[in-house]
């Protein structure tokens, strides 16, 4: 009887699994990584009292808004899993985003300017509005990015500002009104006056000279 035994190499094969162990454990370490990043950039965007959103299409459902924007948009009715962009705004903002904003960003990248947010129990506050295009490798919109800050404050103290600057304008006007009538008023006065203290000067000149 005879024994048989083969041999195989297969430190090709080892390599090459040590090699995908090692693969694997760097992705998934790299992915670990990217989901702390994103934890903590979504940390700091739901920290932001600004209302913040990312959508791929402005019309469609937005895959993130942050926490002031979600509380903004349970507080105005609307489906948090289900938030539209543009039931946020009054038709005038709706109509300026969709004619100016939208359209400047996506030619230029960019596009900041005022609209407004509507507000649970009515009305709605004035934001500063940008909105950021983001391109992928090839150049194309991966999608949009927007950040509405409230500036309902800023342009209360505008008004206040404008109030009290129409009222020192009307003051001012007031105060060189009165000037000019005291000096009209003085001018008039010395030539009152003017004509009888003249007779009355001569005649105290010729007292003095002893003029009969």
């Amino acid at each position: 009887e005879f024994d048989f035994a083969f041999v195989r190499d297969i430190t090709a094969r080892k390599q090459s699994e040590d090699d995908i162990r090692r693969l694997n454990a760097d992705l998934e370490r790299r992915v670990a990584e990217r989901t702390e990043e994103s934890a903590r950039l979504a940390a700091v965007l739901d920290a932001s009292p600004d209302f913040i959103a990312i959508a791929r299409d402005p019309s469609a459902s937005v895959p993130y808004v942050n926490k002031a924007m979600r509380r903004q948009g349970v507080a105005l009715g609307l489906d948090p899993d289900d938030i539209l962009l543009p039931l946020f705004h009054p038709p005038e903002s709706v109509r300026k985003l969709q004619e100016i904003g939208l359209p400047t960003a996506l030619r230029d990248g960019t596009w900041i300017g005022e609209t407004e947010v509507l507000q649970p129990g009515g009305g709605a506050i004035s934001v500063s509005q940008m909105i950021q295009a983001h391109l992928d490798p090839n150049g194309q919109v991966e999608f949009l990015s927007t950040i509405m800050r409230d500036i309902s404050q800023q342009k209360n103290l505008e008004s206040e500002i404008r109030t009290s600057r129409d009222l020192l304008l009307r003051v001012n006007a007031e105060l060189s009104k009165a000037s000019r009538l005291k000096d009209e008023f003085l001018a008039s006065m010395s030539h009152e006056l003017r004509t009888p203290l003249n007779g009355v000067l001569a005649l105290s000149e010729s007292l003095q000279e002893g003029v009969y």
